[in-house]
């Protein structure tokens, strides 16, 4: 449960940070899950690293290092207000067929009588992102780097977001490791 309370808290803190840096002009709405964002340059070249980075995703998740944990996949799912969204997933499972999770943080957003919790089959090709958590701060992140990027100003002070992530998305090689 506490999971959950913090990747909500990181996108809480980028909306605040996001909405703190438009100084006195009336605050427009920011909405992280809105797939518009995800036209950005910026967002779809760091979709394209998460997915050309997934096989490292996966051999973590297969043999986690002893600290490794919240391992997630954002997967692409039909949505209320939307053709489509973006939604977190935990407790992934893989087998021939497909793939699996529970959905994470946002199912308001989905089509249906969904809710965080419920498990949901996707396949491969609809992962858009992947993360879990190792040597004190995330891995993978690719698209909420990229979105800090283009919402947030260069003035902002991100360097509580930035203590959570890893200065590169890739974890290191475990023989670089040992």
């Amino acid at each position: 449960m506490q999971s959950r309370r913090f990747s909500g808290a990181i996108i809480g803190s980028l909306a605040m940070i996001a909405l703190a840096s438009c100084g006195g002009e009336k605050e427009p709405e920011i909405k992280f899950e809105h797939p518009t964002i995800y036209n950005a340059s910026e967002v779809r070249t760091a979709i394209g690293e998460a997915k050309a980075s997934l096989p490292l995703f996966w051999a973590e998740l297969d043999d986690p290092a002893p600290d490794a944990k919240e391992f997630r996949v954002m997967v692409r799912q039909p949505a209320k207000q939307h053709d489509f969204d973006y939604i977190w997933v935990e407790n992934i499972e893989r087998s021939d067929e497909a793939l699996s999770g529970e959905i994470v943080d946002n199912a308001k957003l989905l089509q249906g009588k969904r809710k965080d919790g419920d498990r949901i089959t996707f396949a491969e090709a609809d992962i858009y992102d992947w993360t879990y958590y190792a040597n004190e701060g995330f891995y993978g992140q690719f698209t909420l780097r990229a979105k800090m990027d283009v919402l947030v100003s260069d003035s902002t002070d991100t360097s509580a977001l930035d203590r959570v992530f890893h200065p590169d998305p890739l974890p290191p090689l475990r023989s670089e490791s040992n």
